[in-house]
């Protein structure tokens, strides 16, 4: 298995964009909310306009039958009058001629909207004027001559004539109403049926994409709380490994001064001691005038030139001084053999000579990172033998150091290799690159992979 360290860790994010799915599915939903709008308008309108219709022929019919009636109601007050005389006859027959008057107007507000309606009032109009003229004929020549004139003018056939004839005009405007209101209720009844059936049909499938649309919307919160938990996992992990990578680089500290301390005091102050003493011979020798003896001269030679060395160990422990005068590249070579020396395991070096071009910081940083790597092979591996290779290709710079021994079963626990591990991972990551720990191509021994930016300048931006 692999584990990968990327170079930076990208901003945190509590709300990411929304959704492919998420977005399709609300403009669905909008687009059939808007459309159920739309067409239950129109339908409101068509049913709101057939309404009207039926309204309209209703009055329409009415007024034409309240006309007739009003003719019938004064001609029966007329007659009543002409029979017997009495003026009470007559209120019944003023109220209906006072009221024809509004209900003639009325009559043709509703006869309006065609030549041939305009043409029927017309006719209409006359032949109530001409009733009603009759109807005031005959009252007044009962008044002025007595009920015998009176009655000769009603028996004749004119106002019976008038009468049929508004009748008839009636009858058949009312007879052809009927079927249009009929049309009419039909129609408004399949205009309300089809609302209610859309509105159903809508409505359902409205709730479906809005179904959808809450699921999306849920499952979307849901995994982005989860990615939010896991980033803040992955913070508290962090935390806690650089927690432990501090302690741990406390603890190097203290034993790499322990260890200076101990090299000075007990190899260079030994040594530097021993010296002291033959240089107190030396000076009693050269004051009793004697010629001091070669050998103790060749042993103070000795113990300068391991002094040298031991000073020299000392100074390439804390910082190599090859990196400095011949490169990194002939560092590493001469940590290879180092390692090959002490821990009698083959290393082999393959490096392209640009690997030489990098900047100091990044050089010591690839160098410890070899070091920890050349240790823990040393120290868990079981290895038989090591490489390591860098090459640049293209923008990248990759460094690696592999064995062929059993690998690292757990980089996760504390150990001391967990901890260079993690140390390893912390460099990687300030040079802007990334840090791969894995198993090698034929399954055996573990390989410690570090890229970067092979440009120095974009290295230390990424850092």
């Amino acid at each position: 298995m692999t584990t990968t360290v990327p170079g930076r860790e990208p901003p945190r994010k509590t709300h990411g964009p929304v959704p492919l799915p998420i977005g399709i599915a609300f403009a669905i939903a909008l687009l059939a909310i808007i459309l159920d709008a739309v067409l239950v308008h129109r339908l409101v309108l068509e049913t709101r306009q057939l309404a009207e219709g039926v309204r309209r022929t209703r009055v329409a019919t009415a007024r034409l039958l309240a006309v007739q009636q009003l003719l019938v109601d004064a001609e029966t007050g007329q007659r009543g009058y002409l029979l017997t005389g009495r003026d009470d006859y007559l209120a019944p027959y003023n109220s209906a001629i006072e009221r024809l008057q509004t209900a003639s107007a009325e009559l043709q507000q509703s006869f309006d909207l065609t030549e041939r309606d305009r043409a029927d009032y017309q006719t209409l109009a006359r032949l109530a004027q001409a009733k009603q003229d009759e109807l005031a004929r005959s009252i007044a020549l009962y008044k002025a001559s007595g009920p015998q004139a009176a009655l000769a003018l009603v028996t004749n056939d004119t106002g019976r004539e008038t009468m049929e004839a508004i009748r008839a005009l009636v009858q058949m405007r009312v007879n052809e109403l009927e079927p249009d209101v009929e049309a009419r209720r039909v129609a408004l009844f399949r205009s309300v049926e089809r609302a209610a059936v859309f509105t159903t049909v809508t409505g359902f499938v409205s709730a479906i994409v809005l179904l959808g649309l809450g699921v999306l919307v849920l499952r979307h919160f849901s995994r982005a709380h989860a990615k939010e938990t896991q980033l803040e996992e992955t913070a508290e992990a962090r935390a806690s490994q650089l927690g432990e990578l501090s302690r741990h680089l406390l603890t190097v500290r203290e034993e790499e001064r322990a260890r200076i301390a101990h090299e000075l005091h007990d190899e260079l102050g030994s040594s530097l001691t021993l010296l002291s003493q033959d240089i107190a011979r030396l000076r009693r020798t050269a004051l009793e005038g004697k010629t001091a003896p070669i050998e103790l001269i060749e042993g103070m030679h000795e113990v300068v030139q391991a002094s040298v060395q031991q000073q020299r160990r000392l100074v390439h422990s804390l910082r190599p001084t090859v990196l400095d005068s011949l490169g990194l590249r002939a560092a590493i070579e001469s940590l290879a053999q180092e390692f090959s020396k002490h821990a009698g395991i083959p290393c082999r070096c393959t490096m392209d000579a640009s690997v030489d071009k990098v900047d100091e910081e990044r050089a010591i940083s690839l160098y410890r990172i070899v070091q920890e790597s050349l240790t823990n092979i040393a120290r868990h591996a079981g290895a038989t033998g090591a490489e390591i290779t860098a090459r640049v290709a293209g923008d990248m710079l990759t460094l690696s150091v592999s064995d062929d021994g059993r690998g690292i079963v757990n980089v996760s626990d504390r150990s001391r290799a967990s901890m260079g591990m993690i140390g390893m991972r912390e460099r990687a990551r300030y040079l802007g690159g990334s840090l791969t720990v894995g198993s090698r191509r034929d399954g055996k021994g573990t390989v410690v992979e570090l890229r970067i930016p092979a440009n120095t300048a974009t290295g230390l931006a990424s850092g």
